[in-house]
């Protein structure tokens, strides 16, 4: 690959950052770009006063409606009183209003490249600015008449400027999943930047202002040294872009493993001819995957919120003073204190998640109070429930101070606290499958790493089948359809085990939820005759499944699709069997042992992955 394509190639990769990088999101400046994406798409209907963006954009000119529509959408904003700059973290200086500038101008990109159109729409957007400056803090917009390619490199050094700062605080606080990440998102711009610099070398480039602010930024002993101790990594020479001692380096990590001396020295090297290259076992792609799994599953969103809610210690130290947690802090009540700080903190994170997420994590939240109320004014009793009035005190202050449109409406449910359990595991679960298959259905989209990140989908569905499968035995016949503990919705239920656990399907390259995929669980009845004697001795109906278990029958597929087996004996033993997890192998995951010449590689790739699992873990990139 030359010099462009390879420019060319890196480019095309920014426009699916937050599919490798999702931690970017916790970073001033995207939490920004969220929020005014967030912003023009809730605009349903245009204020009449919009109608300049007509006038001035013509219409009939290819995708000149899609800039009206953006440009209307950037009017609503401006008009409205929603104050979107005052959401900007980086509230200093003229920042919300340049961040939205660049913000506004790669929209447009996405769009169209045509000059006169971009011209006539910063004309019409700017007529609102100049009318409403004080409502819109005197922010005008820039035509940075820049055509796609060249702007795409602008924004990408201004990202890293403007965020380099922030990241630098996310590696300094050393957390174990947090600062690899943002390491290796800083050497992917260091690198970036020597590839681009060289065809950048006087004034007249329109980047070459940012590639000097770049340099002027990075090339200094202190932040050269912190990147060096703080990630492990090296000066190395460029492969692409020429080396001078004065300049900003490229990086590489520190050391040579043995990994390293095999691969090179690129991770994402080494992950792809891990799960590409057919001479190493398939017991190490596995290792490989649940390691890159992990890595995923701790930064789901819902994932990430509950530890937010759960870090007490950090909950207590920042909103125990808040005036709303007062008639609870005075309680001199740990438990009490803990619980109310977490729901203040997750009550107010709500805000900050599209509609869709806010309306699960509002699920959750419910059911995480109602466990915790279980736990501490029955269970522990540490709390007595006069006191725990305050907690839902301070749920209804929260929620009458929130936006309608933001509101978390309190359910309680009265449910005993291992059904709550069953029904938090299962949306957790649904939750993180929906992030995996995000990532899947990204990949089958943009044909890239598309192996990798679907094997991660079917690796965290078949291990979350298994144990649910194997957690419930079956069903009582008597149940719900749509029990509490079993049925969250269509595509989150026990009731439809295909549709709530799908796989991909490497050769159609898609992913299905067809009914058979998927055995059903079990639906199971008391035999009459167990029923009237456990009824003579008990006088009621045990409810709990582990003690009723021996006493049921299972019956033959029936009506309403759950699977049943034939009858049994109540002291009869039955040994159940596993539930089957369906793979659809790889042309290369068969070769390697169908193929007779192939059993030898097979063989000694199962020699060396314990040496290439502890090389990964011993080093850290």
């Amino acid at each position: 690959m030359n010099k462009r394509d390879k420019i060319s190639t890196y480019i095309a990769f920014q426009n699916v950052i937050t599919f490798y990088y999702p931690l970017l999101k916790n970073l001033n400046l995207y939490e920004f770009y969220e929020e005014l994406d967030k912003e023009s798409s809730s605009i349903i209907y245009s204020d009449p006063k919009c109608y300049q963006c007509s006038n001035h954009i013509a219409s009939e000119v290819s995708t000149g409606r899609e800039l009206i529509a953006l440009c209307k959408k950037v009017c609503n904003i401006i008009l409205s009183n929603n104050d979107i700059l005052g959401k900007c973290k980086d509230n200093i200086d003229n920042k919300p209003c340049q961040h939205m500038n660049y913000w506004l101008y790669n929209k447009i990109m996405s769009i169209i490249d045509n000059t006169s159109l971009v011209r006539n729409f910063y004309a019409a957007v700017n007529m609102y600015t100049h009318t409403h400056k004080h409502i819109f803090r005197n922010c005008t917009f820039t035509n940075f008449k820049i055509d796609k390619d060249k702007f795409k490199k602008k924004h990408i050094l201004y990202k890293f400027l403007e965020s380099y700062d922030d990241m630098k605080n996310k590696i300094d606080s050393q957390n174990e999943l947090y600062t690899p990440l943002y390491c290796k998102r800083v050497k992917e711009y260091f690198n970036f930047y020597n590839l681009i610099k060289d065809n950048c070398i006087n004034d007249t480039c329109e980047y070459s202002n940012d590639l000097q602010n770049f340099k002027n930024k990075i090339n200094k002993p202190e932040e050269l040294t912190f990147i060096y101790e703080k990630c492990k990594y090296k000066s190395i020479s460029c492969k692409h872009g020429t080396n001078g001692n004065d300049d900003v380096p490229c990086l590489g990590p520190q050391g040579n493993p043995l990994l390293f001396q095999i691969f090179g020295n690129d991770p994402d090297n080494i992950v792809n001819v891990l799960l590409n290259v057919a001479i190493i076992s398939v017991p190490t792609l596995t290792i490989f995957l649940i390691l890159f799994k992990d890595v995923h599953e701790q930064i789901c969103p819902l994932n990430r919120f509950i530890r937010e809610l759960e870090n007490f210690n950090h909950n207590n130290q920042r909103f125990s003073t808040y005036d709303d947690l007062t008639d609870i802090v005075a309680e001199n009540n740990k438990s009490l204190k803990d619980i109310g700080c977490a729901v203040y903190k997750g009550y107010t994170r709500l805000t900050a998640f599209d509609d869709e997420n806010r309306r699960k994590f509002c699920d959750y939240l419910n059911l995480w109070l109602d466990e915790k109320k279980n736990t501490h004014t029955t269970v522990k009793s540490d709390i007595i429930i006069e006191k725990w009035v305050r907690i839902e005190n301070l749920w209804d202050k929260l929620n009458e101070k929130g936006k309608s449109s933001q509101q978390c409406e309190r359910k309680s449910t009265g449910k005993n606290a291992s059904e709550i359990k069953k029904r938090m595991d299962l949306m957790v679960y649904c939750a993180n499958r929906d992030y995996f298959k995000d990532l899947c259905k990204k990949a089958i989209s943009w044909k890239i790493n598309v192996n990798q990140k679907c094997s991660l989908f079917n690796e965290f569905t078949n291990k979350n089948y298994t144990k649910f499968y194997n957690e419930n035995e079956c069903f009582d016949k008597a149940q719900d359809p749509q029990d509490y503990r079993y049925h969250i919705s269509n595509e989150c239920t026990l009731y439809n085990m295909s549709k709530t656990f799908p796989i991909f399907d490497s050769e159609q390259k898609a992913i299905l939820d067809n009914d058979n995929i998927r055995t059903a669980i079990k639906k199971c009845v008391i035999h009459p005759e167990v029923e009237d004697k456990n009824t003579k001795q008990t006088g009621d109906v045990v409810d709990d499944r582990t003690k009723t278990s021996e006493s049921r029958i299972a019956l033959d597929e029936s009506e309403d699709g759950l699977a049943e087996s034939k009858f049994r004996h109540s002291e009869q033993e039955v040994d159940l069997p596993s539930p089957p997890v369906i793979v659809f192998p790889t042309s290369t995951d068969a070769s390697l042992t169908d193929i007779g010449h192939s059993k030898p590689i097979y063989y000694a790739g199962l020699s060396v992955s314990g040496v290439f699992f502890t090389s990964m873990v011993l080093y850290k990139v």
